[in-house]
C-alpha cells in the first residue's frame, strides 16, 4: 500500500483448518516486517508466522491456552523492552493479563484489574 493505493500483492499459504483465526499482527522476530499471530479457537494452540512481503519465512509456537474463555485482545510493547507482548481477556470472568514476550518466548506476565462487566472491551490499537 501507498496511502490508499494498492502497489502490489501476493498470496500467503492456505490454511484449510477453519478453527485457525488470525488473532493479531506484530513484528515478533524484530526484522522490521509484520508477522501473523494465529490462534486455534478449538484447541487453544497459538502460532506465529514470520512474514516477509507475501512469504512465510518461518514459524513458531507459543504456549497453548486451552480454556476458550481466554481471548487475545491486543498486542503491543507493554513493558518497553522493544518486543511485542500479548494481552488476554477472560470472556467469562473479566480477568485481564499480559504475556511479556521475547520473540515468541513468554518471559513473564502481569495481571491487570478484573473487569467483570462484559460490556467493557479492550479497544484495538489503530496503526
Amino acid at each position: 500500500m501507498d496511502g490508499a493505493a494498492v502497489t502490489g500483492g501476493g498470496t500467503l499459504p492456505t490454511v484449510a483448518e477453519l478453527n485457525w483465526k488470525i488473532a493479531g499482527v506484530a513484528d515478533f522476530n524484530n526484522d522490521g516486517n509484520i508477522d501473523l499471530l494465529w490462534r486455534n479457537v478449538a484447541s487453544g494452540e497459538n502460532y506465529v508466522w514470520y512474514i516477509n512481503g507475501a512469504s512465510v519465512t518461518g514459524s513458531g509456537s507459543l504456549p497453548a491456552v486451552v480454556d476458550q474463555n481466554w481471548e487475545i485482545v491486543g498486542i503491543a510493547d507493554f513493558n518497553g523492552d522493544g518486543n511485542p507482548d500479548i494481552i488476554w481477556r477472560n470472556l467469562s470472568t473479566g480477568e485481564d493479563l499480559i504475556w511479556h514476550l521475547d520473540g515468541i518466548t513468554c518471559i513473564g506476565g502481569d495481571s491487570l484489574p478484573t473487569v467483570p462487566d462484559q460490556s467493557w472491551t479492550i479497544a484495538p490499537q489503530d496503526y
